[in-house]
């Protein structure tokens, strides 16, 4: 269980990385 959690954490951080780094832009610019 306790991989699975992690390996379902990994995801959601994969999801959100694309969104951060479109913030990261918006704030740079």
């Amino acid at each position: 269980q306790n991989g699975y959690r992690r390996s379902t954490k990994y995801s959601a951080e994969r999801r959100l990385s694309p969104a951060k780094e479109i913030l990261s832009c918006i704030l740079n610019n």
